[in-house]
């Protein structure tokens, strides 16, 4: 039908698999509204769209309502004192340090995360723990202390550079036990279902059988399944059973891969996990046709959540995708016009920013803000506006360290352990924390040099001319800056994490729990930490 469509309007019916998976996702969303106006949960979530509906219209006119949802477009039914429907709120978040000085603080980072006109909350990191919520997030017009992904604002000032940086104590060493406990039944769990999903499509009559071949590449070349596990026990850790989140931790493991495909071609990567990259071995063309239905594919293992969660919440998860998506492509987008440009002049407030975009969001703050929306048992939205401002600062400092980290052994990490080149960022020409350090503090003659090797296309650029960055980067102390700036930011989300009461020390397996795993819980994300910052040391 939608090709006779086209055909009449004298338009060629698009080939992009991206097209297809967006028009997908559309479709998906008319059918679930649909579901939820015909009341298959309940008359009451019919009242509930309905209210929800005119919300959204709101939204349009007012730019937001006056917001207690803990989802985008999502509103409650309950009113402030005027008796008007309160719906999301746009937020910035100043995470400040233990003195509260904020907005003198020469280190600030903004980090814009919505396009609306938001209000401002002060949050001191180290002083999280005695904080109210009250306290943290000031009441007033359009304020409710609602904190969302569709709409919120992160600014954070993490006081980290130059004196401002924590002073860090010994390496400690995580737990080995607890997480290659957990990453390996992870590994084993998320694979079975990736491969099941995957079989079920290859054999739907009609369906093209070589492309499911290329499609168990990615996922089975021994990824640290971290995203997955994060979610997994995240919901755990909020009371909810392992296997109720399985399809979306599994869905994000395959998002991630799609992401690798695409970002590997982008950067002109020549390996990852130890073998080369996908559009080296099968081509350029074949490549992105694999990452798009890679993506497709996400979707379907999304919509498994409709029988395991219900309808509500398997909107509100895939309101979190959508937005762990735009800002990951937005933070990308970043990364790659800085490499075509030949950006100078880059601070690291500039860094942490497009980190919070690429990195944050998509690899430490969505799988955790999932894991506690698919876990929470109580049916008040509200009860988890609290948990979720707590795990979105804690995935927020914890993925710019990580990405830092990243970064560190991209440079000086061991190619094996690593499962890339060594030195691939500065071939590829990178803003990494450390150049960003090495050409701020070099001398003229020597950052004009630096650019002038950055600017030069990967294939012409020679190993004389990648020590010479790399030699800059010892002279100036920016490896140092580097691991001090990371562990740094892994005290301050080790700080958030204590403070996170709402998650038990310990979630034991329980009857009629279909999981094997009893550390995917608090206990991982603690561990998390410091293998964030001392993997593959």
């Amino acid at each position: 039908m939608f090709e006779l469509l086209l055909n009449w309007l004298g338009l060629s019916p698009p080939s992009n698999l991206v097209f297809w998976g967006i028009l997908l996702y559309f479709t998906v969303w008319g059918i679930l509204l649909n579901l939820m106006f015909l009341g298959v949960k309940s008359d009451s979530v019919s009242d509930k769209l309905e209210k929800s509906t005119s919300s959204i219209a709101q939204l349009g006119e007012n730019g937001c309502g006056n917001g207690k949802s803990v989802v985008p477009f999502l509103p409650t039914e309950e009113t402030d004192s005027a008796g008007e429907l309160q719906s999301c709120v746009p937020q910035m978040i100043a995470v400040s340090n233990a003195n509260g000085d904020v907005a003198s603080a020469p280190t600030r980072l903004t980090v814009p995360l919505g396009d609306r006109t938001p209000q401002t909350a002060t949050i001191a990191v180290n002083d999280v723990a005695s904080a109210t919520l009250g306290d943290r997030i000031p009441d007033g017009k359009n304020n409710r202390g609602s904190i969302l992904p569709e709409d919120a604002n992160l600014e954070a000032d993490l006081n980290i550079v130059s004196e401002a940086i924590l002073p860090t104590s010994e390496p400690t060493q995580f737990d080995k036990t607890i997480i290659n406990q957990a990453l390996e039944d992870s590994r084993i769990a998320i694979g079975a279902k990736i491969q099941e999903f995957i079989g079920r499509r290859r054999e739907i009559i009609g369906s093209y059988e070589p492309l499911y071949d290329l499609l168990l590449d990615y996922p089975f070349r021994g990824g640290k399944m971290l995203r997955p596990t994060m979610c997994i026990s995240a919901a755990r850790a909020m009371g909810g059973m392992g296997q109720v989140a399985l399809s979306t931790a599994a869905a994000l493991e395959l998002y991630h891969n799609a992401f690798l495909i695409h970002d590997d071609i982008e950067d002109g990567s020549e390996s990852r996990r130890g073998k080369g990259t996908l559009h080296h071995n099968i081509g350029i063309p074949r490549a992105i046709n694999v990452g798009d239905a890679t993506n497709v594919l996400a979707v379907g293992l999304l919509l498994e959540n409709l029988s395991a969660i219900g309808v509500t919440k398997t909107l509100n998860v895939l309101h979190e995708i959508e937005f762990m998506a735009r800002q990951s492509v937005e933070g990308q987008a970043m990364e790659l016009d800085w490499v075509a440009e030949n950006t100078q002049n880059l601070s690291d407030r500039d860094y942490f920013k497009m980190c919070v975009k690429k990195t944050c969001w998509y690899s430490f703050m969505t799988p955790c803000r999932i894991g506690l929306i698919v876990g929470n048992s109580s049916a008040n939205p509200q009860d988890l506006v609290e948990p979720l401002a707590g795990v979105t600062r804690f995935g927020m400092i914890l993925g710019i360290a990580f990405q830092i980290q990243d970064d560190l052994l991209n440079l000086v990490g061991d190619m094996k352990a690593y499962g890339k080149e060594i030195g691939g960022d500065i071939y590829e020409g990178k803003r990494t924390l450390m150049l960003n350090h090495a050409i701020a503090h070099s001398s003229p003659v020597e950052s004009r040099r630096m650019l002038e090797i950055l600017a030069t296309p990967r294939p012409e650029k020679t190993p004389e001319q990648v020590e010479f960055v790399m030699e800059k980067m010892r002279q100036y102390g920016s490896i140092e800056h580097g691991w001090a700036v990371a562990r740094s930011l892994a005290q301050k989300a080790a700080q958030i994490l204590d403070s996170l009461d709402f998650m038990e020390p310990k979630t034991p397996l329980r009857p009629g729990e279909k999981w094997q795993t009893p550390v995917h819980d608090r206990r991982f994300l603690k561990e998390l930490i410091n293998y964030v910052i001392y993997r593959n040391l």
